[in-house]
C-alpha cells in the first residue's frame, strides 16, 4: 500500500501564565480557555486549517498551506492586547500574566526593547514590553 505524503504547517498555541492562573482560580481560568477557543477555532476554519486536539491550554492544528497557517497566526496575534486584558480582568490580577510573558521572552531569547523600525517592518505581534505596559495600566 503506497504511503500518502502531505506538506503541512503545524501551529501550536497556549496561554502564557495559564498554569499559575489555574492555581489561583480554576473557574476563571476555564473561562479564559473558553475565550481562547471562541477566537481560535473560527480563525482555523477561516484559513482552511484542521483543529487536531486540545491538551490543557494548548492546541494543535495544521494547515496544508504555510501561507494560511501564517495568516491565521498573525490574525490570532492581533487579538493579544484584547486577550491580555480579558485574562487580567477575569483574574483581577496581572502578575501571573506578566510573569508568563517575561518567562516566555527569556526562554525564547526575546528582546524586551526592540527598536521601533524592525517592529514596524517585521513584528507580527506587539513587543512583550508593550503588552506588559498595557497590563500595568489596567485598573480593577
Amino acid at each position: 500500500m503506497p504511503i500518502e505524503r502531505k506538506l503541512a504547517a503545524i501551529m501550536f498555541t497556549d496561554i502564557a501564565g495559564y498554569t499559575a492562573s489555574m492555581s489561583k482560580s480554576e473557574s476563571k481560568s476555564l473561562d479564559l480557555l473558553e475565550k481562547k477557543r471562541s477566537i481560535l477555532k473560527p480563525l482555523i476554519k477561516e484559513y482552511n486549517g484542521t483543529f487536531v486536539k486540545e491538551i490543557g491550554d494548548g492546541t494543535l492544528s495544521y494547515f496544508e498551506s504555510a501561507v494560511n497557517a501564517s495568516t491565521c497566526a498573525v490574525k490570532l496575534q492581533e487579538h493579544e492586547f484584547e486577550a491580555d486584558k480579558y485574562s487580567a480582568m477575569t483574574l483581577k490580577n496581572t502578575s501571573h500574566m506578566i510573569l508568563g510573558l517575561k518567562n516566555l521572552t527569556v526562554q525564547n531569547l526575546g528582546n524586551l526593547t526592540p527598536h521601533p523600525f524592525p517592529v514596524f517592518l517585521s513584528y507580527s505581534h506587539p513587543p512583550v514590553l508593550d503588552r506588559i505596559r498595557a497590563l500595568n495600566k489596567l485598573e480593577f
